[in-house]
């Protein structure tokens, strides 16, 4: 009896292991692809804060008046404060 105990406990334990073991798989494979998302998206705010510096420097640049140029700096504040 305490045989056939001892190997129900071993089957359960193994089971439990083998699913801990396919979860824990399933959460580093949505860890990985999360990291590659969130590398994507850093590498997209560099781009565009890299083109509000040049939109920056067109606008030192143009020929806008200074109302022109100061609401133009203004929206391009608030660009770089939301990829702050």
């Amino acid at each position: 009896m305490i045989d056939a105990l001892k190997g129900e406990l071993e089957t359960t334990y193994e089971e439990i292991v083998d699913v801990l073991s396919r979860r824990l798989e399933s959460v580093w494979d949505i860890l990985k692809e999360l990291q590659k998302e969130s590398i994507s998206l850093q590498e997209k705010i560099e781009a565009v804060k890299a083109a509000v510096g040049d939109l920056r420097q067109t606008i030192v640049l143009s020929s806008l008046d200074d109302g022109e140029r100061a609401q133009f700096d203004a929206h391009l504040r608030k660009v770089e404060d939301l990829l702050a």
